[in-house]
């Protein structure tokens, strides 16, 4: 991990991780967005994206399982530092309410997308573990809004610099895998059987951060629970915990 590239774990740091997991490739085409930024800012993104996105097709283009993982082994760092680069160049030209909208509404496209279209292009077993995912990232962002603006205390800074770093690295990784999968969808471009199963365990680092996420708001922004009352575990914990069971490396 770049630590240039890491973002403070102030609010305002913990609430960009979550933009650059969650950002909406299609932002710059978005008629939402359109409407809020002028035209060059526009071009701008547009640009941004498209670099992604040919990092992205090359990545789906492989046939072999090592094809893919020395491609990948190239790429990544180049996507990640653009990734999380990005969320910071685009508030400065969308408004942060609209960004918001955004991203709530590439969470709902994304998932319309996989219920629908997947079959043909990489088959149901794939398409139900990148529905879990988005849901997950959903989940990360909606945890990271809930810590508040004011920077963390001396107390709590190291251990949240470094749960953050944690929810980065797993989060990216996952992001790269999932945006394999919608680039194959919306470009019309089958992924080879040899790869698919490389890109289902990248998606797989997403209970990884979504677990760290957790524990970054409890550093961050405790929860105050009556002394009788036990932890709540419920039905979205357990299936994450079945989900954890699987190693996940990230190279």
């Amino acid at each position: 991990m770049n630590e240039g590239m890491v973002l403070r774990y102030s609010g305002c740091g913990v609430l960009s991780a979550g933009e650059a997991l969650a950002l909406p490739g299609n932002l710059a085409s978005s008629q939402t967005a359109r409407k809020k930024i002028s035209e060059s800012a526009a071009a701008m993104l547009q640009a941004i994206t498209d670099g992604l996105e040919q990092l992205i097709c090359g990545a789906i283009a492989k046939r072999t399982a090592d094809d893919f993982t020395s491609f990948r082994k190239e790429v990544y760092p180049i996507y990640r530092d653009a990734v999380l680069a990005l969320p910071q160049l685009i508030r400065v030209v969308v408004p942060a309410n609209t960004l918001d909208i955004l991203i709530q509404q590439s969470f709902s496209e994304m998932e319309a997308d996989f219920r629908d279209h997947e079959l043909r292009y990489f088959g149901a077993a794939a398409r139900d573990q990148a529905l879990f995912t988005v849901w997950m990232q959903r989940k990360i962002v909606d945890l990271l809004n809930q810590v508040p603006a004011e920077k963390a205390s001396v107390e709590q800074g190291t251990a949240a610099f470094d749960l953050l770093q944690k929810v980065v690295s797993y989060g990216v990784w996952t992001r790269f895998h999932l945006h394999c999968l919608a680039t194959s969808m919306h470009s019309n471009r089958p992924i080879f059987p040899d790869t698919i199963n490389l890109m289902v365990d990248g998606l797989r680092a997403g209970v990884n951060a979504y677990a760290h996420t957790r524990q970054l708001v409890d550093v961050l922004a405790p929860r105050q629970l009556p002394d009788e009352e036990p932890p709540v575990w419920d039905d979205e914990d357990e299936a994450l915990l079945r989900e954890s069971y699987a190693p996940v490396v990230i190279e």
